[in-house]
């Protein structure tokens, strides 16, 4: 059974009316805002609060605002636990504050008994979601510690790579092959943001220089004219601004492994010294005298060195030097069923990088499967991060995935449209029928509109705004988050509600 506390300071009938309403849920009470942090703490089965915005204060400094300073300090001790308020209709200003605070929802007194047990219901059902979700993603990430030490079915990550796909797999067993010759060299294929960075150091690490130093260079992010220096080094006077020796990569890396990456936007100059570098296992830093070093090559580019090679923009004898060993890192597309692993280890990082602790609900997992990946492992961590930051209730929905990444739902729904000529009438015969109070909650303007049709949203929406005052409080009579205010205003717009003439 599911333990509920209800906050208020009234007692009597309306405790009654609550028993009798509630009376699947075990019940306890409170009457102030110290007995109600007593309870949390004493009793961490509780599952949902009903908290009556006024009450006498005990916390607060001013009138009127107890329930508020009551909710935030529920929040601090259990972030997570949902918070309904308790209001009558003149409280508009502090509903829309406790919602902006983290409650839940609200209730209005006198309350309807079957809107209170559908909105306790949606609530507790909503926070055994986001436990259960929290669950999955803690099993993942446990999964994500498992490390073997030799191949097989159960790795699912291999020194800071992230993958269980039989492609991946197969990748790990080329890198433990491939360490085990440090004396050839290696070039990793692959497009940008594939790992192949990740994939060099994992060379590095299973090879018998490990520990020792393991040194990267983009030949891309380097001028032309800068790169030779920074591959070789340079002594004092060189050239303007040299004004101390300065070792170089090659220098740096002895001993260990190079890694160059986007090798194939070396120049043809440069790469005639690195072939003479690789081949007579010495370097010559500018205008200095050359030495000899003990350096492992491993590149990495995202072109076609076949075809560079081919058309003469690659010089072959560097291209048979450096491709001694070709591995390629598949891209993310070909291996979605990583995406699960690899989302909640982006998740995990961020948790213990930034302190941001949210979930990812399984449908938005699913929509993240679907799609393609231009940008490879890097742009789904980035997409993961920016997801976990915008997260409402600290938890990621599909729809939050779709919207962000431009993806259609799966069942894109179109407005109905009323015929002209009984919509007015329609409105106007219900508006002044409804009482005050009995508001649906609308979520999703768009879906109520599928299913009820324009005739009662505009119903519900005119409703809500002479009640509220304004959009935005009309927004928070109706449940709606307050992210959505741009889509509220053009569904005033289309629907012709003028608010001032509301108002």
């Amino acid at each position: 059974m599911i333990d509920i506390l209800i906050v208020d300071d009234e007692a009597g009938g309306f405790q009654t009316s609550l028993q009798q309403a509630l009376r699947d849920y075990r019940l306890d009470f409170a009457y102030n805002g110290r007995e109600t942090l007593d309870a949390l703490e004493k009793r961490p089965e509780i599952s949902l609060v009903l908290l009556d915005i006024k009450m006498p204060p005990d916390f607060a400094e001013v009138e009127g605002r107890e329930g508020i300073e009551v909710l935030k300090r529920i929040k601090q001790v259990r972030p997570d636990l949902p918070v309904i308020m308790l209001t009558v209709l003149n409280e508009v200003d502090l509903v829309v504050e406790a919602i902006q605070a983290g409650a839940f929802h609200y209730i209005i007194k006198p309350f309807d008994r079957d809107r209170l047990r559908a909105e306790v219901k949606r609530a507790t059902e909503t926070a055994d979601l986001r436990q259960k979700v929290e669950t999955m993603a803690r099993a993942r990430d446990a999964v994500l510690k498992v490390h073997s030490g030799r191949p097989g079915p159960a790795r699912n990550s291999f020194h800071g790579l992230v993958g269980a796909h039989p492609l991946m797999r197969q990748l790990y067993d080329q890198i433990e092959r491939a360490a085990q010759f440090d004396g050839m060299n290696v070039v990793l294929l692959g497009e940008m943001g594939s790992g192949k960075d990740l994939a060099a150091r994992a060379i590095h690490e299973c090879s018998g220089r490990n520990g020792k130093p393991f040194e990267v260079l983009n030949c891309a992010n380097v001028a032309a004219s800068v790169l030779e220096s920074e591959l070789f080094g340079y002594k004092k006077g060189a050239f303007t601004g040299a004004e101390t020796d300065r070792e170089g990569a090659f220098a740096r890396a002895n001993g260990g492994t190079l890694f160059l990456d986007e090798i194939g936007d070396m120049s043809p100059a440069l790469q005639s010294a690195m072939l003479r570098a690789i081949e007579n296992k010495e370097v010559r830093p500018v205008s200095g005298t050359a030495f000899r070093v003990d350096v492992r090559i491993v590149c990495a580019t995202n072109r076609d060195l076949t075809a560079a090679k081919d058309s003469g923009a690659f010089r072959p004898d560097l291209y048979y030097r450096i491709w001694d060993i070709p591995l390629t890192v598949p891209p993310l597309r070909n291996r979605k069923s990583d995406i699960p692993l690899l989302v909640s280890h982006f998740a995990s990082l961020t948790e213990k990088e930034n302190g941001i602790q949210c979930a990812l609900a399984p449908e938005a997992v699913n929509a993240l499967c679907e799609h393609d990946w231009p940008g490879n492992v890097r742009q789904l961590g980035s997409v993961t991060r920016r997801l976990m930051v915008f997260a409402k209730d600290r938890l990621v929905t599909e729809r939050q995935v779709r919207d962000l990444l431009g993806m259609p739902l799966k069942e894109p729904v179109e407005a109905p449209q009323a015929d002209a000529a009984e919509s007015k009438p329609a409105v106007e015969e219900t508006v002044a029928a409804a009482e005050p109070g009995d508001l649906p909650e609308i979520r999703d303007l768009t879906e109520f509109c599928r299913v009820h049709g324009e005739i009662r949203l505009k119903d519900a929406l005119v409703r809500a705004i002479r009640e509220g005052g304004n959009s935005r409080a009309a927004m928070a009579l109706l449940g709606m988050p307050e992210d959505r205010y741009d889509g509220f205003r053009k569904w005033l717009q289309r629907l012709d509600i003028k608010v001032r003439e509301l108002t």
